[in-house]
């Protein structure tokens, strides 16, 4: 809900698509973390077991912060240097941060999740998608700083040391 109204209250007119987005919507079944190495992900699947969407988060041997969503149809990812953003995308901005809120409420639906301990992660990295699919403003001072809070309170859950936490 917060990454939604980030964008209602941000961004301008968002480019569409060329063709009309599947309703991730009725798609999406549950979510779920993973640690996977150095990474976590936040994966959407359907009622089938099959992954429809994920998000990503993971710093690389340059020390790097990667944010990236990940859905048939299209993504986002942004690289974050020091205090720099960059994000290419091929879904508009809103979509993104509409797939991220509905990710994040199947991980909070009741039967589903939040697998303990990990829900914060989850909610920092949706504000960070948010943030970083954003225009203006918000992408060149907020998506660096959201990008590393939530690498700070992903990473450690599958034991990777980020050092801009030490900050």
């Amino acid at each position: 809900m917060l990454t939604t109204l980030l964008y209602s209250t941000v961004l301008a007119a968002s480019p569409q698509p060329a063709e009309p987005l599947p309703d991730f919507a009725t798609q999406l079944d549950r979510a779920e973390l993973i640690g996977d190495g150095d990474e976590l992900q936040l994966v959407g699947c359907d009622s089938a077991g099959e992954v429809v969407g994920a998000i990503a988060i993971w710093i690389d041997d340059r020390e790097r912060m990667h944010l990236a969503s990940d859905y048939g149809d299209g993504y986002a990812e942004t690289v974050v240097e020091g205090d720099r953003a960059d994000t290419q995308s091929t879904l508009p901005a809103d979509e993104i941060g509409r797939r991220a809120d509905l990710m994040l409420d199947r991980l909070a639906t009741p039967g589903v999740g939040p697998q303990e301990g990990w829900f914060m992660c989850a909610a920092k990295t949706g504000v960070a998608v948010g943030a970083c699919s954003a225009s203006g403003l918000v992408l060149a001072f907020g998506c660096p700083s959201l990008v590393a809070i939530a690498a700070c309170e992903c990473l450690p859950l599958v034991d990777v040391e980020v050092t801009v936490c030490d900050l």
